[in-house]
């Protein structure tokens, strides 16, 4: 197994995973909470010759909770359905059932037209422009590659004449409801029904349940108002007498005259449409608002998920649903529509029982938090009848009885241990005074009076009650006999005013989505649930996506109220296939390139580093390990050794094959014990280790690579010890030649090379290529969990050499990254130190990830002052000429999908070939922007790269331009094809990849620094923070120091 290059926090990395949401709608995707979109995602991590990743009921109850059968629960319920498809031996396309042909559309093709001829005949003045309208214009369409025509999963928006849709602001006069989601989304129901006119104009009303509402015309009056109601629930008949009184204020915000957005779609003005993110805000809350306002399916951001749907298990308390991802988009002469299959993962919507015991008890501390906030229905209680539908009792799990619960009351409960059992939660029961909040949970008693099932706060003498444990208080007022008495009371008031519960009484209700990141497993059971073909995917989409996401007239009674209509059907944009470049190896040998990948059989690596005083090493940590045998240990690592130098490595001095012991990971000791064997690697001097661990363990290669790199500064690769065993002969080798190539760039070495006409600009020498990008706490991140920002950079015209900066950033969760300025200096000096320039370069290419659609202007704004800023303390001094910046916003976070028309144009994945781009279409026409796929997909629907340039001062350069002597080609095709060739130079992997190695770096750069702070990424729930962390008071020094990278290796591929 190779070097891990996996990403676990932001959504799992290691394969083209998703992930959760980061940034606008064409940006945004997600960053870790078990969120899946056809399969894809962020990552696309080894593969090819980089090598793999290293992270590759006994009992039940029926409705009223008691028990059936013998005690106990069982293990876990199955896991795992749905697995990946088949293979397939050739490739499938999809095609309308009424067999359309795709043809792209007239109107829009003739705007494209229009704009070229227009910038052609006339510059532009832009002095008078915003700094958001200076986005450089679209200087052509591409037109080099074979040209194709692919689907797009878009719909195309078709809106009524004279459409005015006017947005109102909602406050509430409550300033704690803003964290009170479901609270909050009541009192906008309950207010909604008093808007003026309400009954007859509710379909032509929707709402975000947030701050807008947005109405066809204008509602009278509306404007100004304040409209009083009393909070109640689904289940009461009126209002509590005590119940609380929201104002909620309505003031209009604007009015957008749709027939104006249609008109600037079909021109060829080059100024920015006015609220252009508005409108498309607007226009969103209308779409979504079927999927918020129905009952059965579940919203986060642009995602609806049925919950009436059967779910995939993935184990631990979790299953897989299937739903759809929407939001409208601007593209030349129309709206549309993207849609895509999307997946989440949720908590089990079955008795708290079996999910606990799925998920294990033998941590009831990370039990706790994995149940703490969750709604259970109470199946003691029978459900309510209310305009003709059953409404059940909910509560809210606040957490585990415990000892402090109730603890200023004069007789407060007692609990014999925090997360005890039924048999020792007791608590007092008022027997001849008010009503308790116990006796009210059993469903006797009169209305109104207590909140659910435990220790309640009422006058009690000694002589007018006693106390009574929850088990025989079920037993004896509700029928119920609590089957197993060792699972914990939960308890649904708070630690205040607790009120207990039984796990066998509560149910947990439907569409609760995963707070948390997901295990290795459960990211194994996604992947295999989200994986499908594209033409699976897109017969998905236009098949059933109109029953989650209202589009047609028939089931979305806000398609007529609006009077639009989005007519499920894919639309078709013309494409082009870019030929692979060549890659060749040491001695001029050409890699076969066939499909975006090759092999490297009989050649050897361009410039093969130097491997000396180097040190092989079996861990077992606790008793988990395969018994070591020395000779067989030897014979292997003498292959790996062979392996290494017949890729082109100078293997020198190896150290003897040791064997270490840990102690388990959890032991306080494994620090420790694995200090003492970085303190004597130091001792005797070895630059380089090989680590063989005994299991796949996210915690203890995090600790390794903290301590090698931050602590020790020596270089480490690890692996599993199962491959060694479960591998042999050419097999092995091919293994070993795979790390090699991930060896050989943290020794400095170069893997392949590519002709400097391929290269572009690049191949001139006088280029820098930066990538930036940033990455952010997860859910289950401690409080204090910093923002991390990467910057790696080429220093010569190889481009095989990235070295990394790393910085914590000030402001958590910030997209905008701090000290640019030092980081591209350091970076700068690196281009003269190690690569052996005597100028700094000319022309700086940026490409920026992880920035959404309405941060673009905040890039030029507040990050390209800074990089000029470097510049000028640099270059000035040494009398150079400033140089020109490129910056290009690119990335993966998007839903676009593109599917082959043709067999002809499939791979045989049946996804569209490598090299496929797209800049017209589903683009508007001034807008610099395209997608390119360069690399083939292994698994799933392939997700292309998106590239929107936001400043060119590069190649709008006449003197540049005509340097790279290519005088048959536009600006527009020398950019797409410097960014296709770019991804076969990525330096671990005999591939093209997916993103184009500047900005796939700069994400492991990040996901690097995530392991050395993974006492905040990933903080064990029974310590604090700073515990976890080993935080002090100034954490910001703390986390600085934590990321701050050993001398030894600082400037050098370590994070690879």
């Amino acid at each position: 197994m190779a070097d891990r290059g996996g990403r676990g926090g932001r959504g799992g990395r290691g394969g083209d995973r998703g992930g959760g949401g980061r940034g606008g709608d064409r940006g945004g995707g997600g960053r870790g909470r078990g969120g899946y979109d056809d399969g894809r995602g962020r990552g696309g991590r080894g593969g090819g010759r980089g090598g793999e990743d290293y992270q590759s009921r006994q009992s039940t109850y029926d409705s009223q909770g008691r028990g059936r059968g013998g005690g106990g629960y069982g293990g876990s319920r199955g896991a795992g359905r749905g697995g990946r498809p088949p293979r397939r031996d050739r490739p499938e396309v999809y095609s309308h059932a009424n067999n359309m042909l795709p043809v792209y559309d007239s109107k829009a093709a003739a705007v494209e037209k229009a704009y070229i001829d227009s910038i052609k005949s006339t510059m532009p003045d832009l002095s008078k422009l915003s700094i958001e309208d200076r986005f450089p214009l679209r200087p052509a369409y591409g037109s080099k590659g074979q040209a194709i025509t692919v689907w797009a999963n878009y719909f195309e928006l078709h809106p009524p004449a004279k459409l005015i849709i006017s947005r109102y602001s909602m406050a509430i006069d409550d300033g704690e409801i803003a964290q009170q989601r479901r609270k909050k989304r009541q009192v906008i129901n309950l207010v909604l029904k008093e808007i003026p006119g309400f009954p007859q104009r509710q379909h032509q009303i929707a709402t975000d349940f947030a701050d807008n509402l947005i109405t066809v015309g204008e509602i009278p009056g509306l404007s100004g108002t304040t409209i009083k109601i009393r909070y109640q629930e689904d289940d009461e008949d009126e209002p509590k007498p005590r119940a609380k009184e929201y104002n909620v204020t309505f003031e209009k915000v604007a009015s957008y005259d749709i027939d104006d957005v249609i008109d600037f779609l079909n021109s060829t003005d080059i100024r920015a449409l006015a609220s252009k993110q508005d409108i498309i805000g607007a226009l969103n809350i209308w779409l979504r608002y079927f999927a918020k306002a129905s009952d059965n399916i579940h919203t986060v951001g642009a995602k609806a998920i049925p919950t009436n749907t059967a779910p995939t298990p993935l184990g631990n308390g979790l299953s897989a649903l299937k739903g759809f991802f929407s939001s409208v988009r601007f593209a030349s002469s129309r709206i549309l529509v993207n849609v895509n299959v999307s997946g989440m993962a949720f908590y089990n919507a079955d008795l708290v029982p079996y999910v606990m015991n799925e998920y294990g008890t033998h941590s009831l501390i990370r039990l706790e938090k994995f149940l703490k906030g969750l709604r259970v229905e109470l199946t003691h209680i029978a459900p309510k009848k209310k305009g003709g539908k059953l409404i059940p009792r909910i509560k809210t799990i606040w957490g585990f009885a415990r000892r402090n619960d109730g603890s200023a009351d004069t007789k407060p409960p007692k609990v014999k241990t925090n997360g005890a059992g039924a048999k020792d939660v007791e608590f007092f029961l008022n027997t001849g005074g008010p009503q308790t909040q116990a006796q009210s949970t059993s469903g006797k008693g009169g209305k109104g009076k207590g909140k659910g099932g435990g220790a309640g706060k009422g006058p009690a003498g000694d002589d007018d009650g006693h106390y009574i444990s929850v088990y025989d208080y079920f037993k004896t007022h509700n029928k119920v006999e609590v089957a197993d008495t060792r699972l914990p009371v939960l308890n649904v008031g708070s630690a205040q005013r607790p009120s207990y519960l039984p796990a066998q009484v509560c149910k947990i209700v439907a569409g609760q989505p995963a707070r948390s990141k997901l295990s290795p497993d459960q990211t194994t059971q996604m992947i295999n649930f989200a994986v499908k073909y594209p033409d699976v995917n897109a017969t998905s989409i236009v098949n059933e996506s109109p029953a989650t996401l209202g589009v047609g007239a028939a089931s979305n009674p806000w398609m007529k109220g609006f009077g639009i209509s989005v007519p499920a059907a894919l639309i078709a944009v013309p494409a082009r296939v870019l030929p692979a470049p060549g890659i060749f190896y040491a001695g001029n040998k050409p890699g076969n390139v066939k499909e975006a990948s090759w092999n490297m059989a009989n050649i050897k690596v361009c410039q093969g580093g130097v491997l000396d005083a180097w040190l092989p090493i079996f861990l077992r940590i606790g008793n988990a390990g395969p018994p070591f045998d020395n000779t067989v240990g030897h014979e292997k690592i003498q292959i790996l050794a062979a392996s290494l130098a017949k890729v082109g490595i100078d293997v020198r001095r190896q150290g003897e094959v040791a064997l270490k012991n840990l102690p388990p990971l959890e032991h306080e000791q494994f620090d420790r014990a694995l200090r003492d064997i970085f303190e004597e690697f130091v001792k005797r001097q070895f630059k380089y280790v090989f680590f063989f661990l005994p299991y796949r363990s996210d915690t203890a290669y995090k600790r390794i690579k903290y301590f090698a790199d931050v602590v020790y500064g020596v270089q480490c690769t690890c692996m599993l010890s199962a491959n060694l065993a479960n591998k042999t002969g050419f097999q092995l080798e091919q293994y070993f030649a795979n790390v090699g190539l991930k060896v050989n760039v943290k020794l400095g070495g170069r893997n392949q090379g590519m002709s400097p006409a391929n290269m572009g600009i690049i191949g001139q020498d006088k280029t820098m290529a930066v990538g930036i990008d940033v990455t952010h706490p997860s859910p289950g991140s401690a409080d204090k969990a910093p923002s991390v920002a990467s910057m790696v950079a080429n220093i010569d015209r190889h481009c095989s050499q990235y070295l990394a900066a790393l910085r914590v950033q000030p402001k958590r969760k910030d997209e905008m990254v701090a000290d640019l300025d030092e980081m591209l200096q350091s970076r700068l000096k690196l281009w003269l130190s190690k690569g052996g320039h005597r100028d700094y370069p000319e022309n700086i290419l940026v490409f920026r990830d992880g920035v959404s659609e309405g941060q673009y202007h905040l890039v030029l704004q507040l990050e390209l002052p800074l990089l000029r800023e470097a510049c000028e303390k640099l270059y000035k001094p040494r009398k150079q000429a400033m140089p020109r910046f490129f910056v290009a916003i690119c990335g993966k976070r998007h839903h676009t999908r593109f599917y082959p028309t043709k067999i002809e144009n499939a791979d045989l994945g049946s996804n569209c070939r490598p090299g496929t781009v797209v800049d017209r279409g589903v683009t508007e026409a001034v807008s610099w922007e395209f997608f390119l796929q360069a690399h083939k997909c292994l698994q799933g629907t392939a997700r292309s790269a998106h590239f929107f340039i936001i400043l060119d001062e590069v190649f709008s350069n006449k003197g540049v331009v005509a340097s790279l002597k290519k005088p048959n080609y536009s600006i527009a095709d020398i950019v797409e094809e410097m960014c296709h060739n770019m991804a076969y130079l990525y330096p671990r992997a005999t591939k093209a990849v997916s993103l184009c190695p500047p900005a796939k770096l700069a994400d492991m750069a990040c996901e690097r620094a995530r392991h050395y702070l993974q006492g905040y990424y990933d903080p064990d729930p029974s310590q604090t923070a700073s515990q976890a962390s080993g935080a002090t008071q100034n954490a910001l020094t703390d986390q600085t120091n934590l990321i701050k990278v050993h001398d030894n290796l600082k400037d050098t591929m370590f994070y690879v």
